[in-house]
């Protein structure tokens, strides 16, 4: 016997195999079934949202920005400039916290670093001159107050600074 010649087969020992039945059928049948329940579903959603009962919150509706003492602290040893947030999603919503004064439970304020006539031109800091420069036109300045910057309300808790980034205001006065 040669190591390629295929190995003696025992009839006696060959277990008969039968041939499956309804399985076709039955995947058939589990398909229909879920095809109908995503169909339930949709239908179901569709008429809640239609209703106005159905509300969407991608996200909070206010930034956390930090511990209060921490981030005056911060500030601070920053010579006073703003701290900046970048938009990690969709860097169309990079926002300033600034703290003036020396009590941290109060004066803070948020404002965006783009300018408010065009979102695409971002505000960057000057460190030296100490002000907030237009990227498109760096003849604009803004004081580090963000003062003509679009501002967001802002609110203490906890020790906590919190930024309400979707309020829909149009300010550009510094409180």
């Amino acid at each position: 016997m040669r190591a390629d010649d295929p190995l003696p087969v025992d009839p006696g020992r060959l277990v008969p195999v039968a041939q499956s039945q309804g399985h076709a059928g039955k995947a058939l049948a589990v398909a229909a079934v879920a095809i109908v329940l995503i169909a339930v579903v949709a239908v179901f959603v569709a008429l809640a949202a239609s209703r106005g009962d159905v509300e969407i919150n991608l996200g909070d509706e206010r930034f956390n920005a930090g511990q209060t003492e921490r981030l005056a602290e911060e500030i601070d040893d920053g010579g006073g400039l703003p701290f900046l947030y970048q938009d990690l999603v969709g860097d169309d919503r990079n926002l300033f916290v600034q703290h003036l004064g020396d009590d941290p439970e109060e004066g803070w304020i948020a404002f965006g670093a783009f300018d408010p006539d065009d979102p695409t031109c971002a505000v960057l800091i000057d460190r030296e001159e100490k002000v907030l420069v237009n990227e498109c036109d760096e003849s604009i300045t803004y004081a580090l107050s963000g003062e003509g910057l679009r501002q967001y309300p802002t609110a203490v808790e906890g020790g906590r600074i919190y930024v309400d980034v979707n309020e829909l205001s149009t300010s550009t006065t510094a409180p």
